[in-house]
């Protein structure tokens, strides 16, 4: 581990430090989770009317690889939902952020120098919130979604102030906002994020230069 560069981000200021190595291991797999609501049923008239179950499944990708630098020290790094394309041998360089005043931060880039390609997760978009705030367990997050919650009812009320409309307008109506706004800032981060990359204004590309020095060394 090593410090390879100063950053300001989104109004908040990291240490970025990197691992380079050859890759000596990888695994890839999926773990599917499967969820349900509902289900049984209910009597009319003597008649038993069957409730079907709400199915919901979420899949989660894995890469692990295990790198060996220069110097013959190994790392292990398991990372979640960023479909690492690598394979043994080649050279990868892993690059997490340590916010200010803190000891321990989230990866958030691997490069790979054969393919002099970058490789991202959530973690990495989360720096680029709008409306950024830090919240303890959950790290980068965002205000606006938790604002349009409590907003929503407010801007309901105005304009169907009684009846039902106004009773949906109170207890759901908050919800799919929530869950609106947080989708829009996750899809304006991913943006950013890609942005940032290609554009390069810190220069994060020159100091992955540096590591290719230690990447030819592994070659070698």
């Amino acid at each position: 581990m090593a410090l390879l560069m100063d950053m300001d981000l989104n109004q908040r200021h990291y240490e970025i430090y990197y691992f380079t190595g050859s890759v000596v291991d990888e695994k890839q797999w999926a773990e599917t989770e499967v969820s349900g609501s509902g289900g049984g049923g209910y009597s009319v008239g003597g008649q038993t009317t069957p409730v079907h179950m709400a199915v919901r499944s979420k899949t989660t990708r894995h890469n692990q690889v295990m790198l060996q630098d220069k110097d013959g020290h190994e790392k292990s790094f398991t990372f979640e939902d960023w479909d690492i394309s690598c394979r043994k041998g080649n050279i990868l360089t892993v690059l997490w952020a340590i916010p200010k005043g803190q000891k321990r931060g989230p990866y958030i880039l691997v490069y790979n120098h054969a393919m002099k390609q970058f490789f991202w997760g959530d973690d990495f978009a989360r720096m680029f919130l709008p409306g950024r705030v830090t919240l303890p367990l959950r790290g980068n997050s965002s205000w606006w979604p938790v604002a349009a919650f409590f907003a929503t009812p407010l801007v309901w009320s105005l304009f169907w102030p009684q009846g039902g409309m106004f009773a949906l307008g109170l207890f759901i109506m908050p919800f799919v906002a929530f869950f609106a706004g947080r989708s829009l800032v996750r899809r304006m981060a991913q943006r950013k994020a890609a942005a940032y990359l290609d554009g390069d204004p810190d220069k994060l590309n020159h100091a992955i230069d540096e590591t290719r020095a230690e990447a030819a060394l592994l070659e070698g």
